[in-house]
């Protein structure tokens, strides 16, 4: 499997980090039991959750793979791991920048083979659909600048509709993080990115009148004062006013939480994790309470870089993020990132999310995952 070549910038301040240590009390390493969190004071994390009784866990847990993927002997591989311990949903990038360099001239032949060999394990994909190639933007941006004209992005996203049924491809998810800057440039633009939702979402559901459309997984933040960032919740709310409710069946989500646990009440104040139902509140507030939440990466960095946890803290935190999520009924999926670490380096965060190791030996949390899905 080769190593992803995307950077997946986490936002991790310093007062975060200083705040997680004084009211959580316990190092990043330190071992508390998932099974034994005290339960927060938001009504939605009231309920007790029984994993023995999440008997649909595999339909609504998977993991993500970004764009690791290309060899056929490591695809199938990991496709043989997650199909025999029950998982059935991974996310993809399909990058329109690989796939499209020039334009009018697609090469789908890894999104093609990867495509078919989930199918054969029974496995859906959920695709990611970003990146800009160079002729489409502006001159001197990134991939991470949107198009110069979303007209050029719907025709790639009805190309790969028209590709793909709805059996293979389950969802597709419009761009990534569109409320931060690192995947939005130069700084996020809520009704930007609603033309281009509706624009993909348009153009999707006329190659496919039963794709489901999930908006880019809304990474972790706060109000920031440069305007790099946007909270989820203010977010989703200029989406909404924006005109987006009728362009997405849910709502992407990327509920960071390390190195606390997800649903801990003492980091209410920036915790994305304990602040989902905020964003399921919007959605009924604006007559849209049938629109399920999809988490769409969520998980912890293990090594020795100043952001890492412990292995034992993160299959903690993978295992209370799988339980909380199977315990809300308008959660309707949860992908851990990522199943495997991308390179084999200790002191980079960013290599070092998975569930297993870059040798693919198994971490804790890889054990956590399973017990979960084969309670």
């Amino acid at each position: 499997m080769s190593a992803l070549p995307r950077t997946r910038s986490r936002r991790w301040s310093v007062a975060a980090g200083l705040i997680v240590c004084l009211l959580v009390g316990v190092s990043a390493g330190a071992v508390v039991s998932w099974a034994r969190s005290t339960p927060p004071a938001d009504p939605a994390w009231s309920v007790a959750v029984d994993p023995a009784a999440m008997t649909d866990a595999g339909d609504r847990v998977g993991v993500v793979l970004g764009n690791m993927f290309g060899d056929p002997t490591d695809d199938d591989r990991t496709l043989t791991t997650l199909a025999a311990v029950g998982s059935r949903w991974v996310r993809v990038d399909f990058d329109w920048s690989s796939i499209e360099p020039t334009p009018g001239s697609s090469d789908w032949t890894d999104i093609d083979r990867f495509v078919a060999l989930a199918a054969g394990h029974h496995i859906r994909v959920l695709a990611m659909l970003a990146y800009t190639p160079v002729w489409a933007r502006p001159p001197g941006s990134t991939d991470k600048h949107p198009p110069t004209d979303v007209a050029d992005f719907a025709r790639f996203a009805a190309e790969a509709a028209a590709r793909y049924g709805h059996d293979t491809v389950g969802a597709w998810e419009i761009w990534n993080e569109p409320n931060s800057a690192s995947f939005w440039e130069p700084d996020p633009d809520a009704e930007g990115y609603t033309n281009l939702l509706r624009a993909a979402a348009g153009a999707i559901r006329a190659a496919d009148s039963q794709a489901t459309i999930v908006t880019g997984g809304l990474a972790p933040a706060v109000d920031a004062l440069d305007h790099s960032e946007v909270p989820p919740e203010t977010f989703l709310g200029r989406l909404l006013k924006a005109g987006a409710g009728d362009s997405f069946d849910g709502v992407g989500s990327h509920p960071y939480s390390y190195p606390a646990l997800p649903a801990d009440d003492r980091t209410a104040a920036w915790n994305s994790f304990y602040r989902l139902p905020k964003l399921h509140r919007q959605l009924v507030s604006a007559g849209l309470g049938d629109r399920a939440i999809w988490i769409t990466e969520v998980g912890a960095p293990t090594g020795t870089s100043s952001r890492a946890v412990s292995p034992e803290r993160q299959a903690e935190i993978v295992g209370d993020a799988i339980t909380r999520a199977l315990g809300l009924p308008w959660v309707a999926h949860t992908f851990v990132y990522s199943f495997r670490d991308r390179a084999d380096v200790s002191d980079d965060p960013e290599a070092n999310f998975g569930l297993r190791r870059f040798d693919t030996s198994a971490k804790p949390a890889w054990d956590t995952f399973v017990s979960l899905l084969r309670p």
